[in-house]
């Protein structure tokens, strides 16, 4: 499901397998208006997959199950609260890229758990839902996004709103558990929306953490089918400071309903951060040949040829361009550059009609067809 503010970000996962399965578990990804630049994941991170071992699997709820990953060398597994991990599947002779965020203490970097909600049939949230087991080793990326929080003791009182619906409570929960655990004197407010009470995830542990945070974390679980925002503005006093940071996670039309109504309510925009879900197919780009590029990075130029298949960021980290990106599957906007020459990318992604109208592309899910420049951004 990190935070900060301003580098691009919005949607997509992937999934469709030999043309007759279509959907996904929906993927965490950051909007790109308010996410902040965070450092760019190493080369080796992007690439090459580290091997994760599933110690333990919880049925958090009938659709929603979280696995609990170790590194079998027991090298921890550090991340920032809010960011997520792509996990990569074997399904069908596929292998498929869905991201899933952190859901565990970035305090105990031993073990990573992430959740999976199923979606009626979503490919990647099925499988791992039904066939998950103690003992599986996932090949894993990462970690990714800037949708990130950085818990720091000697921060000033804070107080941090965090607005999740259904499995958008995955970064939250790792952002709640930080300020509280991290900062004495900050406190959390916790809207979190689902259907029905079964859907909640994780309850039993919000509430444990709301007992134990000597009222620093106040949880408000909403229901039904429509999200209504006033139930959420009533939360706030308007006789009070408004929250420093307000955290926004779920599916896209609650978060627009609570942004527009967090603005009426004269909370700053810059301190609105969201972490939209999506749940897109992929259109795979088909065969490409090597092709010459030419990559435009702060005025100097690099000449690289593409491999066959080879998408234009993988080509750029292999010759050891810098070049930001995030999650490597066309979701978040980070690697998004200007490209003259023809390519053939990845649908659907996070690109706006307007951007792809600018000459953008995103080289993570892009393959050159003919020479190609490349103007990074």
């Amino acid at each position: 499901m990190s935070f900060a503010t301003a580098l691009p970000a919005l949607r997509r996962d992937l999934a469709a397998i030999l043309g007759s399965l279509l959907g996904r578990h929906p993927s965490p990804l950051i909007d790109r208006a308010k996410a902040r630049r965070e450092p760019a994941p190493s080369r080796a991170s992007a690439i090459a997959p580290r091997p994760l071992r599933v110690v333990e699997v919880v049925r958090e709820t009938a659709d929603a199950t979280s696995l609990l990953l170790e590194d079998p060398t027991g090298r921890a597994i550090e991340f920032v609260p809010g960011q997520f991990f792509t996990v990569l599947v074997d399904v069908g002779g596929a292998t498929l890229r869905r991201a899933y965020s952190a859901s565990s203490s970035h305090l105990e970097p031993g073990r990573l758990r992430l959740t999976s909600k199923r979606v009626d049939g979503g490919v990647v949230s099925n499988h791992l839902n039904d066939t998950a087991r103690v003992g599986q080793t996932l090949r894993v990326l990462g970690p990714s996004g800037n949708f990130t929080y950085h818990p720091d003791p000697s921060a000033p009182a804070r107080h941090l709103l965090l607005v999740g619906g259904g499995s958008g409570i995955t970064p939250l929960v790792a952002i709640a558990r930080a300020a509280i655990t991290v900062e004495p004197n900050s406190r959390v407010t916790l809207f979190y929306g689902n259907r029905a009470p079964e859907q909640v995830i994780f309850r039993a542990e919000l509430d444990d953490l709301a007992r134990a945070s000597a009222g620093r974390l106040t949880v408000h679980y909403d229901y039904g089918d429509r999200f209504d925002p006033a139930r959420l503005t009533d939360l706030l006093d308007p006789r009070a400071e408004p929250p420093s940071a307000c955290y926004l996670c779920g599916p896209a039309p609650m978060m627009a309903l609570a942004r527009d109504a967090l603005l009426d309510r004269g909370i700053a925009a810059e301190t609105i951060l969201t972490e939209r879900f999506a749940s897109p197919h992929q259109t795979s780009p088909g065969h490409t040949e090597p092709q010459p590029v030419l990559f435009r990075i702060d005025g100097a130029e690099h000449r690289v040829t593409t491999r066959p298949d080879e998408t234009l960021l993988d080509a750029g980290l292999r010759a050891d361009l810098e070049l930001a990106y995030s999650c490597t599957m066309g979701g978040c906007g980070a690697c998004m550059s200007r490209a003259s020459g023809a390519v053939t990318m990845e649908e659907p992604n996070c690109l706006t009609e307007a951007e792809r109208a600018e000459g953008y592309i995103l080289p993570c899910v892009s393959r050159a067809t003919e020479p190609v420049t490349l103007e990074v951004v």
